[in-house]
């Protein structure tokens, strides 16, 4: 074979691979990715969202761990100490609203939260030790622990206040059955003179002191727990 034919049949097939290539390439092509814009977003909006889900349920742990293992303070100190904080904290309500006196006077019982800590950043919750009080006798600890998840920005420390109309709700209390829902609200003595005090499904929730950057105390999700002395 001449020199000139072996060009002539290498040209031939170069021509007839070219078609191959073209189809390997464009397959190549439809198999490539979508530009990254397209599918990251979604991807990080939705890992964003299992985040604060995971950081919601951490919290709801740690503070259903709080209740479950350290209502009464394990120190003769701390004992003294959340008492001493409660008869402060009610003295002080009391001397702002005089009304707040006949209220705790004529009810079965009542609990004192002297300092309740309330606010984070995407998760808001609180919690806070109590004392409460049976006719006006010193009973047994308690402490309220509440969860909630939302966009709220800023802290909140609080004093509240339970009193319970009758024995009933005072037992449903001491066996660690009361919660609140959405719809409970409080009575905010700063917020003004003259309040009205009234029982609703037999308990009166009064706050005092408010601090913070967080407007209101919003009850709902409290739970309770209680132990006797």
């Amino acid at each position: 074979m001449s020199a000139i034919e072996r060009t002539q049949r290498m040209a031939c097939n170069v021509r007839r691979s070219q078609p191959d290539r073209r189809r390997r390439a464009s397959r190549r092509s439809r198999a490539l990715p979508e530009p990254l814009v397209k599918t990251h977003i979604p991807y990080f909006r939705t890992h964003a969202m299992q985040k604060l889900s995971t950081l919601s349920l951490t919290f709801l742990s740690a503070i259903t761990l709080l209740c479950a293992c350290s209502t009464a303070p394990k120190t003769t100190e701390g004992k003294t100490e959340i008492q001493t904080k409660a008869e402060a904290a009610l003295a002080k309500a009391e001397a702002e609203s005089p009304q707040l006196t006949t209220l705790c006077r004529n009810a079965a019982g009542y609990a004192v939260f002297p300092s309740i800590g309330k606010g984070a950043v995407g998760v808001g919750g609180a919690y806070g030790k109590g004392v409460l009080y049976e006719h006006g006798q010193f009973a047994g600890y308690c402490d309220m622990t509440q969860a909630s998840v939302g966009l709220q920005m800023g802290g909140q420390t609080y004093t509240e206040i339970l009193c319970f109309q009758n024995e009933p709700t005072l037992d449903k209390f001491k066996s660690n059955q009361m919660t609140f829902d959405a719809q409970a609200s409080a009575v905010a003595i700063n917020a003004g003179a003259g309040k009205n005090f009234d029982y609703t499904n037999g308990v009166a929730v009064v706050t005092t002191d408010e601090k913070g950057l967080m407007a209101e105390a919003s009850l709902g999700g409290q739970r309770f727990t209680y132990q006797p002395r």
